[in-house]
């Protein structure tokens, strides 16, 4: 492995470990709500909120338990954040938790887990500053002033409009671009700061998500 390959790795690792999370919860709603892009995979479309909390406590990379190698403790930790409220009391049916803690899960929560699996925190950091890194750099090209006719002259010091008409065509091109960039940005890769269990596992009014849950239904 090259010394490039190695820095990127440890630079990816910092990432998924210290700095940032994907996907984490931020409100009583469903995690589809927050995140529109997970919208668009069918296996999350029948999950319940709960499932859906489940679902990324237990799978996705950013979660505070995914480093336990142990599948009962996991899932046990994944259950109690998602379907426990504050005071202790279940926000579903005995069954249905007892299921979840023994690893016995349904099929449509086997299929939501292993697409949140698949979402990586490293990837998705690299792609949120590669753009902007380019809306910078699109800034740069718009700021530079087209009326310093210097910046075009050929070696007679007459203006070259040919490169006239190629700066032109550079600032169509960056304008039209911008709406994309932006779009991009505002969705932000499902990236967040740093998921802390002990700070950001309420929802509204210093509840809880399951309080929430339990609350709603």
């Amino acid at each position: 492995m090259s010394q490039e390959e190695s820095d990127k790795r440890i630079e990816q690792k910092k990432f998924q470990l210290s700095e940032f999370s994907i996907f984490a919860p931020k409100s009583k709603r469903a995690l589809y709500i927050d995140y529109p892009e997970l919208k668009s995979y069918p296996q999350f479309k029948d999950l319940r909120v709960h499932e859906m909390l489940f679902v990324w406590y237990y799978a996705c990379e950013a979660s505070p338990f995914f480093h336990l190698n142990d599948d009962f403790i996991r899932s046990k930790k994944a259950a109690d954040k998602s379907c426990m409220t504050s005071g202790g009391k279940l926000s579903i049916s005995g069954p249905e938790y007892k299921s979840l803690i023994d690893c016995r899960f349904p099929a449509k929560i086997e299929r939501a887990i292993t697409v949140m699996q698949k979402f990586k925190v490293g990837p998705r950091i690299r792609a949120k500053m590669m753009f902007e890194k380019t809306l910078e750099n699109i800034e740069k090209i718009l700021n530079v002033d087209a009326s310093d006719t210097s910046q075009f002259l050929n070696k007679d010091d007459e203006v070259d409009w040919s490169k006239k008409k190629a700066f032109v065509d550079t600032i169509t091109s960056a304008t039209a671009n911008i709406p994309k960039l932006v779009s991009q940005l505002e969705d932000n890769f499902a990236v967040t700061g740093k998921y802390d269990s002990d700070e950001t596992d309420e929802g509204t009014d210093g509840m809880s998500f399951a309080d929430d849950f339990h609350e709603q239904n």
